[in-house]
């Protein structure tokens, strides 16, 4: 019988505050616990989480199990991804290639921004629709960002609110649904 893993500590209400309150202080706690122990359980809510460590832990948990073999001749789950990663991401002429397009997409950007004159800025904003805009047209082509013009609004929105939905936590700070990220 295997043993199980231990546990981060904390009650179930701690540690559920500290992830919707100070989700930073939350992972350096877990990551601590996982230098000790590379798989860490706890909960969430009414979820029950385990954090892991290390490649064979990983795939141990990616193996197929339970029914849901991979028969031969099936690809199996996340096929595609891998292959666009190894065949074109991994490869030092295209990794080259995508970032070389993704700094003059940026460049491009930056020269829109006033020279010889004083502005205030919000990095924050400046980045998440600048840099992360240089970055999706490079990967994907500007049509995905065309033809969805509220791509960041949402994509924003949506990151804000992910824990949220993942865990089933209501808002703390009485923020909008899908607004945009403040």
């Amino acid at each position: 019988m295997l043993a199980k893993p231990p546990s981060l500590g904390g009650s179930v209400i701690s540690n559920t505050y500290q992830y919707m309150t100070d989700m930073h202080g939350f992972l350096r706690r877990d990551a601590s616990a996982r230098r000790k122990n590379r798989i860490v359980k706890f909960q969430l809510g009414p979820k029950k989480i385990y954090m892991v460590s290390e490649e064979k832990n990983i795939q141990t948990i990616n193996r197929s199990s339970n029914g849901h073999e991979v028969n031969p001749g099936q690809a199996r789950l996340g096929h595609g991804q891998h292959h666009v990663y190894s065949q074109y991401l991994q490869r030092t002429d295209h990794a080259n290639a995508l970032s070389d397009k993704y700094m003059e997409l940026f460049n491009q950007r930056l020269s829109k921004q006033p020279l010889g004159e004083w502005r205030k800025v919000r990095l924050s904003d400046f980045f998440r629709r600048k840099m992360a805009e240089a970055a999706l047209i490079a990967l994907m082509g500007s049509r995905v960002v065309e033809l969805n013009p509220d791509f960041w609004p949402a994509t924003w929105g949506f990151a804000r609110l992910a824990p949220q939905l993942m865990w089933g936590f209501a808002p703390m700070d009485g923020s909008q649904a899908m607004g945009d990220p403040g």
